[in-house]
């Protein structure tokens, strides 16, 4: 199978998408059921956020302000002449749809349509004209004509549903690679807790920081901690950001900026605890990096992987101020071997359900059925 991949990005300032995206290809091409990846997306001048494989054709284009239109001449005329069986189409809401569309019309060629979670409620509410502009110019067709949806867990195939009645939808997760088991974390002592993502208000940065700061310093001494934040994002954020910690408890805090490669999994390593407190994903990838190195979980419902509640591999911190300094009371009150057990459960439970061999497996079997 010839199979292309179609994103507006994967460079670092596509957040959770552009690793995602490349993880999933650079997984699929080293199997024996795949030939050959084309992976075409614009170029925005930054560096990609995973390099991907020699064996992946990938193609950068210009395009007409590619962070929020992303109109790309050149990339619509070579998608009609490029050779693949299949279209692997990732992200919503850009210019890049008309590329997969015009392919579809001239030469019949089926695509599948990953939102990565950009048809969940918080996000259609945003720049509302913008997306009512885009579903006339390109998104009604491209709906209309997927092959099939492709959502990462049940919560974003009920958004997909809500908007596109009918539609077939197929769940599959993000694939994460695993060691034998958990690795060793020590708990004891100052606890290293992390934020790691893009710096927007879709995470939720803003209510962590308060809620950290309203933490009564006789219980903020009673078991210390530090917040480490990672990431990179909005400039205007990221100085409100800064502002909360400088005027509240900057001692608890650790602002890092943007981090990749060694220096990431560096800091994954040091830290003991993940707080993503989001008000929507798709299915995070660093939630299940947090898990395959041993860190304690606490999120929102709203990054889904909600039955990881039930199998208590994750804390639920909810959105606000007060459910999340609850959940940090709830992480630091537990005990070294509470903690550790926690740890081997999120373990356990994110390695039965997301290896990249379950993963795909299930995409490879879904494009074959595409395809008969």
């Amino acid at each position: 199978m010839n199979i292309s991949f179609f994103t507006p990005s994967i460079s670092r300032a596509s957040g959770g998408v552009g690793p995602a995206v490349i993880s999933l290809a650079n997984k699929l091409v080293r199997t024996k059921e795949i030939d050959s990846i084309y992976l075409k997306t614009l170029f925005d001048g930054s560096e990609v956020s995973v390099v991907p494989d020699v064996d992946i054709v990938v193609d950068f284009y210009s395009s007409i302000r590619a962070k929020d239109v992303g109109l790309s001449v050149s990339m619509i005329l070579a998608s009609l002449v490029e050779s693949s069986d299949l279209t692997h189409s990732h992200g919503m809401w850009m210019a890049t749809t008309m590329a997969h569309n015009l392919k579809h019309l001239v030469r019949s060629n089926p695509f599948i349509l990953s939102p990565h979670g950009m048809l969940d409620p918080w996000i259609l509410q945003r720049s509302a004209k913008k997306k009512k502009l885009a579903r006339i110019a390109y998104e009604n067709y491209s709906w209309r004509h997927a092959a099939c949806f492709h959502a990462l867990n049940e919560s974003e195939a009920d958004s997909i549903k809500s908007v596109v009645p009918g539609a077939r939808i197929e769940v599959i997760p993000n694939g994460m690679d695993f060691g034998v088991s958990v690795p060793c974390k020590n708990f004891s002592g100052i606890l290293n807790i992390l934020f790691l993502g893009r710096l927007h208000e879709k995470k939720n940065l803003h209510a962590l920081v308060s809620a950290v700061n309203s933490l009564p310093e006789y219980e903020y001494k009673r078991r210390p901690f530090v917040l480490s934040i990672a990431g990179w994002g909005d400039v205007f954020y990221q100085n409100k950001i800064e502002s909360m910690i400088a005027s509240g408890h900057p001692e608890r805090f650790r602002f890092i900026g943007p981090v990749f490669g060694a220096e990431k999994e560096a800091l994954i390593n040091d830290s003991h605890a993940f707080l993503l407190p989001s008000f929507s994903e798709g299915l995070p990838v660093a939630i299940l990096e947090a898990w395959a190195n041993g860190l304690i979980v606490l999120k929102s419902e709203f990054c889904n992987l909600k039955e990881a509640f039930g199998a208590s591999a994750a804390l639920d911190c909810g959105t606000t101020e007060a459910s999340i300094l609850a959940a940090i009371r709830n992480l630091t009150e537990m005990t070294p071997s509470e903690l550790n057990r926690m740890s081997a459960k999120g373990f356990d439970y994110a390695c039965s359900r997301y290896s990249w061999d379950l993963v795909t497996g299930q995409f490879i079997s879904l494009y074959r059925e595409i395809l008969k």
